[in-house]
Parts: C-alpha cells; sequence; structure tokens
C-alpha cells in the first residue's frame, strides 16, 4: 500500500532495465497493462554500464533474475548501491552467485512446475 501511494504521487523512480531488448519490451508491455508504465524509465544496459548510467550511491534495490555475470553484478553494484541499499536475485543457480563484499541477509525457495527458484537477499 505504501509503494502504491508514492507510486500515484510520482515520488518512486524506477529503472527497467535488461541486456536484452525483447525483455526490456515486454516489461514495457507489461507495465502499460498494470498502468504504471509513465511512472518506470526502461533502458537496454550491459551490467558493465551500470556504473557509468547510475550515479555513486544512487540505487536503493536491485532487483534481478540473474543467470550468469553475477562477479559483474557486485562489482557495479558497490558503487551505484546505496549505503542501506539490498539486491535481491531470483535465480536457479545459487551455488554459482559470488556476492563480494556483500553479506547473505535472507534466502527463500520457491517451486514454478519442476523448478526450483531461490530468491536471495544480500545487503552491505
Amino acid at each position: 500500500e505504501e509503494v502504491d501511494k508514492k507510486m500515484s504521487k510520482g515520488k518512486l523512480k524506477i529503472t527497467a532495465a535488461d541486456t536484452l531488448l525483447p525483455n526490456v519490451r515486454a516489461a514495457e508491455v507489461n507495465s502499460k497493462l498494470a498502468e504504471i508504465n509513465k511512472q518506470i524509465d526502461f533502458t537496454k544496459i550491459d551490467f558493465d554500464w551500470l556504473d557509468i548510467k547510475f550515479k555513486k550511491e544512487t540505487i536503493d534495490i536491485i532487483i534481478t533474475n540473474l543467470t550468469d555475470k553475477s562477479d559483474k553484478l557486485f562489482e557495479r553494484a558497490e558503487d551505484i548501491l546505496a549505503k542501506d541499499g539490498k539486491i535481491l536475485i531470483l535465480t536457479q543457480v545459487p551455488k554459482q552467485i559470488n556476492p563480494g563484499k556483500f553479506k547473505l541477509k535472507s534466502k527463500r525457495e520457491a517451486r514454478l512446475n519442476q523448478t526450483t527458484y531461490s530468491l536471495i537477499t544480500y545487503e552491505r
């Protein structure tokens, strides 16, 4: 409810980013269906450019479906994530994650059909 109130007042700054343009377009379509597309900035960007796109310590939360390149994500997050920021990762391969300087806060598992996913939260 708090997030909905902030969104209706335009107080949230949300960026939806992906390395693949079809994923960005799909997010745009879904946001239009949910009638929140005007409050989200959509961009195609690679992990290598995150620290160029975003200013130092300006991101509160990074939420991603991580399949690979986790080392790059955590390297870039060290610069752009706020001091009390968090990283939430949805993954099928949690054993491959190297969080660098970030600490594990929580880990939950969920199943969809025959696939098990982990939702992992890291913080500084």
